[in-house]
This record gives C-alpha cells, structure tokens and sequence, in this order.
C-alpha cells in the first residue's frame, strides 16, 4: 500500500460490497492522486428525484466503459484520496461544487485522477418538484462561483452577453441523452419522460447562474472603485 488513503461517501448512498477494493486500486497506481466512480439511483420511484439527478449527475452516470484518467471532476461521494494531500490543500469551504475544486487542486498538484464508471455508489435522490426547482437555484449560483475560479477570462463574457448563459440548455440537454446510452436500462426512458421538467430546470439554472454571476461582478467593480 502507498501511504494513507481517505475514502468519501454521503450518508444518503449505499456503497457496493467491493467500493474500498476497487478504488484503492486506483489510487495504487503510480502518480494517482484521486480516484473515484459513479453514480446510481438508490430511489427509482421518484420522478423529482430523477430530474434532480439528470441535471446534478450528468458527468457521472454508471456505464460499463473502462476505467480512465479524466480532466473532468470526481463527486465526492463516491472518491478516494491520497489523504497527504489534505495537508497540502485548503478542503473548500462550501456546500456545493467543491469536489469540482478539490479535482482541479489536486491535478494542479501534479497527479492524475482517475474516473471509474463501473464503480457506482447509488445515492438517494433530492424529493419534490418545490425541492427540484430549489436545487436548481443552488447549483445555478454554485456554478458561478466555480467556474469563475476556474475559467474567469471564460466567464466574464457572459457579464456582457446576457443571452449566453441561456445556451447552455442547448448543449447540456444533448449531451444527457447521449451519456444515457450507455447507462443501464431504464435511464434514457425516463430521461425522455421527464425532458420537458428537466429543460424547466435548466432554465432555472440558467436564471440564478446570471444573477449571480452579475452579483460577483457589481462586487468586484465596487472593490475596484473604492481602491
């Protein structure tokens, strides 16, 4: 074994009898830092649930495609960790978005992170359309502030292009259904069921990503003046 390693899952997941196992695999590869999987749904009766799930989820579904070192992010829930790393790195300090930042601080490290999508953690969705649309704020306004840490000459644009933000339904929406083909069964039927609530959610999203992105920008213009 390779120095300590830090395992993460939410108390709203059930974990597959060989989760420990095949992560630790992972991170015993030679200048791995991180590792982790997807995600399942551990609550299938619920619709609101599901569309929380589309939208939340969709770099993270299960599929049977092999194991490879990603550019992408890993969800807390379902990862592992070089645990001296958490002596380098500052844990960010917020309720969503911040495995986004933890992968990037930890490729920024030097390691590689590895995705596993055969490894999947089923996790107990968010219930009721109030709680969706709710949720969809909340990851509107996280986004801003992640990706603004992570891309902001990218971001910025959108202060200035106020119809921007709106097309990105238009990519995510496709790229959802085209991950679902490789899901297991019954993913990309409900999917399609629920498009129109999703495209509702996406929406929602969109509203509360500008406004809070327009937020940071007043803040950031009022800092400069009063310097």
């Amino acid at each position: 074994a390779r120095g300590r390693w830090l395992f993460c899952v939410d108390q709203d997941c059930q974990v597959p009898p060989e989760w420990v196992d095949r992560l630790a695999r992972h991170l015993g590869e030679p200048g791995v830092g991180a590792a982790g999987g997807s995600i399942g749904v551990s609550n299938p009766e619920n619709l609101s649930g599901w569309a929380v799930y589309f939208l939340e989820f969709l770099h993270h579904f299960p599929s049977q495609g092999y194991s490879r070192r990603t550019n992408s992010f890993l969800i807390g829930c379902n990862s592992a960790w070089v645990a001296d790393l958490f002596g380098e790195l500052a844990f960010p300090d917020q309720t969503l978005g911040e495995d986004v930042l933890l992968t990037h601080a930890v490729r920024r490290r030097g390691y590689t992170v590895v995705y596993d999508p055969r490894v999947t953690v089923c996790h107990r969705n968010r219930e009721g359309w109030g709680e969706f649309l709710r949720y969809c704020r909340a990851m509107g306004r996280a986004s801003a502030h992640y990706q603004l840490q992570l891309h902001p000459r990218w971001m910025w644009w959108m202060v200035h292009a106020p119809l921007g933000v709106f097309a990105v339904p238009l990519v995510v929406l496709p790229c959802i259904g085209l991950r679902l083909l490789r899901a297991p069964a019954g993913y990309l039927p409900r999917f399609l069921l629920l498009l129109p609530v999703c495209v509702l959610g996406q929406i929602v999203w969109a509203v509360a990503f500008r406004k809070q992105l327009l937020a940071i920008a007043s803040q950031v213009t009022k800092q400069s003046q009063e310097l």
